[in-house]
């Protein structure tokens, strides 16, 4: 996704023209020039929120329930003073400086507040690629409660939040998102929640807090949780110091120490988050093999063994990288490129999978993000290149679709896969 900043202020950042020329008549016409002013670090993006939400106020944009709704919010300011305390004077200077730029009387209760709400009810807005480009605060979605196995996920559409069930959900039954990553450690989700200033009781946390993990994960020795802790740590290491050949051999040497004799169980946190932080670095290095290894092992043995439903939206938006990388190495390997030289025994299996998989994909697509989805949008795309390159070579793509769609076809692809796999496996990542 590529975003172009404002031509005058160098710091707000637009996906299109027209998404530039709707917000400069709403409200950046209004902060524009303070912010070109000043630094992006000394005017943050909750500053930023928070003098957005004052104009639109202001300015008549939100209405009098509107407002109300957005101060009933959760602030937690009370706790903020007294737990957050290097970011309390940040807060206080904040209100100082938002009422000079802003022009305003408001009273200083009421910055506190707003800013408070932004902090504890904010919504990152990221890319399919995982990287932040925003924060959202939208006040009904905000009093949507957590669960650590819920039962819904939001994602963004273009301006709308969206939100979609994950499981079969019942009449009268309360809608959930979770507001950390549900795949992580008891542990560490607890500790994460505390920034939100409260215990999570849901029952999947009530069974790993009394020791019973994950189902199905019956191994008695568990890996130590100062193991975890150290392949945190890896990622938070600076990619521009630290290569990813160098991150993945002390992965391998703290999964080994850590679980002496065996492999490191593939639903244990962080080796999910770790595998795919691995391929985003090996990509980047254009190291295709690692990366499509890496890729494999994600969408089918370790995604499969986490996330419940073949729709969630995160299993559907990795299988789209998975997908986007087996396209570029099949390119590359028709092209017979020296980068793809370890997988040039796989041509043909690789070459086997590509419409299945892409088919999977596109249903994945609509059953997990909507049919008028950007998600869905993309499916379409791939599929009607497929289909099209189908009948230039003479085949049927609905004959195709119908034996990959029959027991015989699905075991045919579950042999390829398991194929790959072992491919991956012996690769070594």
């Amino acid at each position: 996704l590529s975003l172009s900043a404002c031509s005058a202020c160098k710091v707000v950042r637009y996906c299109s023209k027209a998404c530039q020329k709707k917000a400069w008549k709403r409200h950046h016409k209004a902060e524009c020039k303070i912010f070109g002013l000043h630094q992006p670090e000394v005017i943050g993006h909750i500053v930023r929120a928070t003098m957005r939400l004052l104009h639109m106020r202001l300015s008549g944009q939100l209405t009098e329930n509107q407002w109300s709704a957005l101060l009933n919010l959760k602030s937690h300011k009370d706790k903020l003073k007294i737990t957050d305390t290097s970011f309390w004077p940040d807060v206080d200077r904040a209100c100082q400086d938002i009422k000079i730029w802003a022009n305003t009387n408001v009273e200083q209760d009421v910055l506190e507040d707003l800013i408070c709400i932004f902090v504890i009810n904010s919504m990152s807005i990221a890319s399919p690629e995982g990287t932040v480009l925003g924060s959202c605060l939208e006040p009904f979605a905000a009093l949507m409660n957590h669960s650590c196995d819920p039962n819904s996920a939001f994602f963004f559409e273009g301006p709308e939040l969206r939100v979609r069930s994950t499981k079969t959900i019942t009449a009268g039954e309360e809608l959930t998102i979770s507001y950390t990553d549900p795949t992580e450690s008891f542990d560490f989700r607890q500790k994460q929640l505390s920034n939100y200033y409260f215990i999570c009781k849901c029952k999947k946390c009530e069974k790993e807090g009394l020791g019973e993990w994950r189902t199905g994960d019956t191994e008695p020795n568990r890996p130590t949780k100062e193991s975890q802790h150290m392949l945190r740590a890896l990622l938070q290491l600076d990619p521009e110091t630290t290569s990813p050949e160098a991150l993945e051999a002390s992965a391998s040497r703290i999964c080994r120490e850590g679980c002496p004799g065996k492999r490191w169980p593939r639903d244990l946190p962080p080796m999910h988050s770790l595998q795919i932080h691995l391929a985003q670095l090996y990509r980047e290095r254009l190291n295709w093999p690692k990366v499509y290894s890496l890729w494999l092992k994600t969408c089918f043995e370790t995604d499969p063994s986490i996330w419940e439903s073949q729709y969630s939206l995160r299993r559907v938006e990795h299988f789209m990288h998975y997908i986007n990388v087996e396209v570029n190495v099949a390119n590359l390997l028709f092209e017979a490129d020296s980068s793809v030289q370890e997988l040039q025994q796989l041509k043909s299996t690789i070459s086997a999978v590509q419409y299945p998989h892409i088919k999977r994909f596109a249903e994945d697509a609509r059953r997990a993000y909507g049919r008028d989805s950007t998600m869905a949008e993309l499916a379409r795309l791939w599929e009607r290149r497929w289909d099209d390159l189908l009948k230039g070579q003479g085949s049927d793509p609905r004959l195709l679709v119908s034996y990959w769609a029959s027991n015989e076809g699905k075991l045919e692809l579950k042999k390829y896969e398991l194929k790959l796999l072992e491919w991956a496996e012996n690769f070594g990542v």
